[in-house]
């Protein structure tokens, strides 16, 4: 099942209601590099190995509209060696990442 929790990652991530393992992780909110990263990496310990990561706003044409954006540069930083990464060709661009191991 899919529940929706209206709040940021990091008070989802401090609230009793955040679970303590994910499948499904879907990252469409702060479109900074820093907001991206920080997602990645605080979900990070609660992914399952194998569970799928999908990344909104990541093509790097936004970057022209949108100059404080940072999605693409975010995914390109990945460590490969935790997540395989496949960005989709299409705009304003969309990452599916699977967690390693």
């Amino acid at each position: 099942y899919v529940r929706h929790y209206k709040m940021t990652s990091q008070e989802f991530l401090n609230d009793c209601a955040c679970p303590s393992v994910v499948d499904l992780l879907y990252i469409d909110g702060d479109h900074s590099y820093e907001g991206i990263r920080h997602d990645f990496d605080g979900f990070y310990p609660l992914l399952r190995a194998g569970a799928i990561v999908l990344a909104h706003d990541v093509d790097p044409a936004l970057k022209e509209r949108e100059p404080e954006t940072g999605g693409y540069e975010a995914l390109r930083d990945l460590d490969r060696a935790k997540f395989e990464v496949c960005r989709l060709p299409i705009f304003p661009g969309m990452a599916i990442a699977r967690k390693r191991g």
